[in-house]
């Protein structure tokens, strides 16, 4: 897995750190790689190793072109934050051992609870609006108005920025404000094709794996229940029975054909008359 560098990253850095010093920037670097070195495994560990760490002037993105399943999502999202809050809870219980680290080490807990809570904020592209889909089955209304949050939220941030200026300006509001906003508005492939996933049986799932599946149905079964049987991991053979003996096979093309051109109340036997 590589790490790159988007050509504003560098820019953002000097800025942040001439504003907040080296050691905040550094401290806050380390959290966000953990952060997203903590999805990768967990990719890697449900079979989808990751391409790539981007290191955007707003943030960190994991680069992975697979279409994960709802198990998948749900873990390599959480594992992000829990790493942060894992961290923040080594180093407090580090200064009980060594109570002089705290002056040095209270910056990486400090940056450690922000990414991981502000990660779990239900808001578009964050980590807790990924599991609200994958818990929604990735809803398009649900995406719709998580990506609206995402961009209220940005508009808030940006908001906090400008105020900041009056004081000690804060740019990690104007960063974190425009990750969200451009997150807000951006296309959303993986998660829409997620839901067609869901929604069609027609489409399959191949990259997670499809059984070939035969079963044995008597004639008066309806095209209703022949379709309940289509899913997106299954590649489907359906073979008439009638009084005991096979009298057609039909396999999922076949089956697409007779569900398409009759009514769903019919029986394979009257949809088979009708071909």
């Amino acid at each position: 897995m590589k790490i790159k560098l988007h050509p504003l990253f560098i820019a953002a850095a000097a800025v942040l750190i001439f504003f907040n010093g080296f050691g905040l920037f550094i401290f806050s670097l380390t959290a966000v790689l953990l952060h997203e070195f903590s999805h990768a495994l967990a990719a890697r560990g449900r079979g989808y190793p990751a391409a790539s760490i981007i290191l955007l002037p707003y943030g960190a993105v994991l680069y992975n072109k697979h279409n994960l399943d709802k198990a998948s999502n749900l873990i390599i999202a959480v594992a992000g934050p829990l790493c942060n809050f894992i961290l923040s809870l080594l180093t407090v219980a580090f200064w009980w051992i060594y109570p002089e680290s705290y002056a040095v080490t209270k910056p990486f807990v400090t940056a450690n609870m922000v990414i991981g809570l502000f990660n779990l904020l239900p808001v578009y592209p964050f980590d807790g609006a990924r599991v609200i889909l994958a818990l929604t089955n990735y809803n398009l209304r649900v995406l719709k108005a998580l990506k609206i949050s995402g961009v209220i939220l940005s508009l808030s941030l940006l908001t906090a920025f400008i105020i900041s200026a009056f004081d000690k300006i804060n740019f990690s509001f104007f960063f974190i404000a425009v990750f969200l906003f451009f997150g807000g508005i951006s296309a959303t492939d993986k998660e829409v094709f997620s839901r067609m996933l869901t929604e069609s049986p027609i489409i399959k799932d191949y990259e997670n794996g499809v059984t070939k599946t035969t079963v044995l149905l008597d004639k008066s079964v309806t095209l209703k229940r022949v379709l309940r049987m289509i899913k997106p991991y299954r590649l489907l053979t359906v073979i008439v029975i009638e009084n005991g003996k096979q009298i057609k096979t039909l396999e999922e093309p076949d089956l697409r054909e007779l569900i398409y051109k009759n009514q769903l109340n019919k029986t394979l036997a009257e949809a088979l008359k009708n071909r």
